[in-house]
């Protein structure tokens, strides 16, 4: 996939998800479109799981700076 941040996968995602909608593609579009919107929420959860880990290890670091 290419190097798409939080935002722009969202953007790409929710662009799809209009296409798909819309009701007048064929099978084939169909089904391709799907693909690439399902590749895309994995990403996008995969980015928001990640972000909620690093969330969490400076919430960590700053309760034990806080015990010093």
């Amino acid at each position: 996939m290419e190097k798409l941040n939080y935002e722009q996968a969202m953007e790409k995602l929710e662009g799809l998800v209009a296409r798909l909608q819309d009701g007048t593609l064929s099978l084939e579009e169909t089904l391709k479109l799907y693909d690439e919107a399902s590749r895309l929420a994995v990403f996008c959860g995969e980015l928001l799981q990640n972000a909620k880990q690093r969330l969490t290890v400076m919430e960590q670091a700053a309760g034990e700076n806080n015990g010093l």
